[in-house]
């Protein structure tokens, strides 16, 4: 099965966890804030892409500054139709492959990626080399993962990824920081930042698509208290290795890529199109 037909397959699902639950909402309302607090510094100018976006939450959240224009991209059309029809006009929406981005070279300023490279593991390297063909000189990615660098939460997360018909465990799976860093380094990218997050909060309210436990918790100060206990555990590097997830930053730097053709006197305003159906 390939992604689009899996991401079909359990949309159902992913849409109640991630909208229908009180819990989840307001992890998943931390979680975007964290991804942003990478991203607001530098996306003055230029495109704005989530890519892999789904339903379109960063690109939601994200309070673009004049002159920015934001686009979503993502496989499956009914993520970016049920997107479309629940947060309105926020930006373009694209259906498309991020193996092959139907865009120009070096024409996005910035790019955010919410849990989407663990879906594409064996075409990582492709990902992050069109991720950095697409990019201009300087432009940066913020993306979140699955985390795998500890044995522990690495060995739990292939038995999850295994039990739950949420994952397609043929195509997922975590990724360490080392292969991210040597893909970015392949694909002319530096890694700049690199944050982990996601403890106790994150495994009972901020999946609970996966583990369903406290998917109806609705009283506000246990919910508040997880998302804090969360930040706290962030601060603390003994457990850093023992997050399910990352927070990483890479800048495009390599001088080879800089030979682009553009269109318009902005840099990083040139989009090309595909094809769509109408999302809405």
């Amino acid at each position: 099965m390939n992604q689009a037909e899996h991401m079909e397959q359990i949309f159902d699902r992913y849409v109640a966890a991630r909208f229908d639950s009180v819990a989840n909402k307001a992890y998943y309302d931390f979680w975007c804030d964290r991804v942003l607090s990478q991203v607001r510094p530098e996306a003055r100018s230029g495109v704005f892409l989530e890519l892999m976006c789904g339903t379109g939450e960063l690109i939601t959240r994200f309070d673009a500054p004049p002159g920015v224009r934001k686009l979503g991209i993502d496989l499956t059309h009914r993520m970016l139709s049920y997107g479309a029809s629940r947060h309105g006009v926020v930006g373009q929406f694209v259906c498309g492959d991020a193996r092959r981005l139907p865009l120009a070279d070096a024409s996005i300023r910035t790019i955010v990626i919410q849990g989407g490279l663990h879906h594409v593991a064996h075409d990582l390297l492709t990902v992050i080399a069109e991720i950095g063909r697409v990019l201009t000189p300087g432009g940066i990615l913020v993306c979140t993962e699955p985390c795998d660098d500890h044995w522990a939460v690495r060995s739990i997360r292939r038995i999850v990824y295994r039990c739950f018909k949420i994952f397609d465990a043929e195509s997922e799976s975590g990724l360490r920081r080392s292969e991210l860093s040597a893909a970015f380094q392949a694909a002319g990218l530096t890694l700049e930042e690199f944050q982990p997050f996601g403890y106790v909060g994150y495994a009972l309210i901020g999946n609970t698509d996966v583990l369903g436990l406290c998917r109806n918790l609705q009283w506000p100060p246990a919910v508040r208290f997880l998302v804090w206990l969360d930040a706290v555990l962030q601060r603390l590097p003994v457990l850093s290795r023992l997050a399910w997830l990352c927070i990483l930053r890479a800048r495009k730097t390599d001088p080879t890529l800089r030979k682009v053709a553009r269109v318009g006197s902005e840099p990083g305003c040139e989009v090309s199109r595909l094809p769509m159906r109408p999302t809405q």
